[in-house]
């Protein structure tokens, strides 16, 4: 077991290579890195560029400007683009089928050529609950190996290649796999229930199930799954809406959010226990370790932040937000041998728990009470979760909290924490607090002493980082889901309105450009190998110095 701890260490110490200043070339996870922080050290963008959409209005022209290629997606596009290895990854739905024989509202990872956005393989996979959402989670690249959560919490790893170079096992079974998202066939009329004078209603049988769908016929351009992890059933949660956390990787091991939540009418998790983070091996998908938080419990909406990494005085944390508006610090080290119920007795397969090294209440206490009664969830000045990202900069962590963008504007708060503590910490290691920026889901960017972030009243702001002083702001007209992304001297920041805003990164306020492609931003760009990727809801836009 001392050999096994001590190579869980030494995985574990070798992801404190990832957090660290941002890097050219590609853009592997969420954030680029471990500690999530949304820069990156790529040079040579356009300094202008344009997708050559149309424009309402008289004088509007389409203009193409350092336009290297565009990609159709589906109808709604939430996933940000991921870039290795060649490939372009990016989640959507099926509202344009790149094969018909996956017809319907489903899940789609498309993998597009990164020279021109044609298409190498996609996932077709069961939709979420919420219609025609799609896949919402974004993949982590490791080699040859994607990594990603469905709508419905299944956790797959992939092959790079797809089904192009054969398929790689241990899971072979792709064609009955994609074939279950297929609806089944609606029920034949029922003739109505005959009834006799004296006698009850004469109800006839109920109709057979309908039968399984036929495996579909499995091609060159079909995603390969080398294993799969069905959280769902094995773990009892539900995810709400769709689950969105994508995979931290330290050495061999992944730690996701499973997306718990709400049931569809509100109602609080019945059941407690249902875990909010799970830690499986890379390599099988065994299901390792989960949390022992009872986050249901307190649980406000729903669960879906993705954790991240940072590391102090040799401590490694494994950070999380949580659905009940606190932040959560883990011990990535978990006792992988299984362990024995009692002597004598078969080894339990149950999974290990992951300790808690510290939490902190993100919610202060005016937006939990007022005149001594709790504030209600949905008010705009009450509790909110935290589904932006924890960013670990320069031994500190940056959090914000925010609600569903669906629910409204309302009142927030960006804390900067001391990741030092031990226990419940609320009060205890707060550097900062900074109360200007509303409700954020935005995870934030942070390069000079320069923070950034927007809010989901669709203001953008500059904050100090070693003191959060507010430094400038920027109301941009709409509500912002996508994350600020600081490369090349500049800040980007999409908004609801398909509204592109690049600034001067500075402690003084310079709106360099302000692009309009016309349709709902929700992905956060990404630049990788000298190409900007901005993602609309229907659209893939890879802009490059022509």
């Amino acid at each position: 077991m001392l050999r096994r701890l001590c190579s869980i260490c030494a995985g574990v110490a070798m992801a404190v290579l990832l957090v660290g200043p941002g890097v050219a070339g590609d853009w592997t996870t969420w954030g680029g890195r471990a500690d999530r922080n949304m820069v990156s050290d790529e040079k040579g963008l356009p300094d202008r560029f344009d997708g050559g959409v149309s424009r309402s209005g008289p004088t509007s022209q389409p203009v193409k400007l350092n336009l290297k290629w565009t990609a159709r997606l589906g109808s709604h596009t939430w996933s940000t683009p991921i870039v290795a290895d060649g490939r372009v990854y990016i989640g959507t739905n099926n509202s344009n089928p790149r094969d018909r024989k996956y017809w319907g509202d489903r899940s789609v990872l498309l993998c597009l050529s990164e020279a021109d956005g044609s298409l190498i393989w996609q996932l077709v996979t069961r939709r979420p609950d919420y219609r025609e959402l799609g896949q919402v989670s974004t993949p982590t690249i490791e080699g040859d190996r994607v990594y990603v959560l469905t709508g419905l919490a299944d956790m797959l790893c992939l092959d790079a290649h797809g089904l192009a170079n054969g398929n790689d096992g241990p899971f072979t079974d792709e064609a009955n796999y994609f074939a279950r998202s297929v609806p089944p066939p609606p029920p034949p009329p029922q003739p109505k229930p005959t009834t006799q004078p004296t006698t009850k209603p004469v109800l006839p049988p109920p109709p057979p199930p309908p039968p399984p769908p036929p495996p579909v016929k499995l091609g060159p351009t079909d995603a390969d799954v080398i294993w799969k992890f069905e959280a769902t059933p094995a773990l009892k949660l539900y995810p709400h809406d769709s689950t969105n956390s994508s995979v931290l990787i330290l050495g061999d091991t992944l730690f996701v959010g499973t997306g718990n939540g709400v049931s569809w009418w509100g109602r609080r998790i019945p059941d407690s226990t249902v875990p909010s983070v799970m830690a499986l091996d890379k390599h099988t998908g065994r299901l390792l370790a989960v949390d022992d938080q009872c986050i249901g419990r307190r649980m406000w909406h729903g669960g879906w932040c993705t954790p991240s990494y940072g590391e102090v005085d040799g401590r490694g944390m494994v950070f999380f937000g949580g659905a009940d508006g606190w932040l959560y610090a883990f011990d990535p080290k978990i006792d992988t041998e299984p362990r024995a119920e009692a002597r004598g007795r078969v080894a339990s397969t149950q999974p290990a728990t992951l300790k808690c090294l510290w939490k902190h209440d993100c919610n202060p206490m005016d937006m939990q009470v007022r005149d001594g009664k709790p504030i209600l969830y949905r008010m705009n000045y009450g509790p909110c979760e935290v589904i932006a990202t924890p960013v670990f900069w320069k031994n500190r962590v940056y959090i914000a909290v925010g609600q569903d963008p669906e629910h409204g504007p309302g009142k927030g708060s960006l804390w900067c924490l001391d990741p030092r503590g031990n226990g419940d910490v609320t009060g205890k290691v707060t550097i900062w607090q900074n109360r200007d920026v509303g409700r954020s889901i935005s995870t934030v960017s942070i390069a000079d002493g320069l923070l950034y972030i927007g809010d989901q009243a669709g203001v953008v702001w500059c904050i100090d980082a070693e003191t959060g002083k507010t430094l400038w702001r920027q109301a941009t007209g709409s509500c912002i889901w996508a994350s600020t992304l600081v490369v090349d001297g500049r800040v980007y920041a999409a908004n609801e309105k398909g509204q592109v805003w690049v600034f001067a990164h500075g402690r003084e306020k310079q709106v360099l450009d302000k692009v309009d492609l016309t349709q709902p931003i929700y992905a956060t760009p990404v630049a990788a190998n000298g190409v900007l990727y901005i993602a609309t809801r229907t659209m893939l836009f890879a802009f490059a110095k022509q």
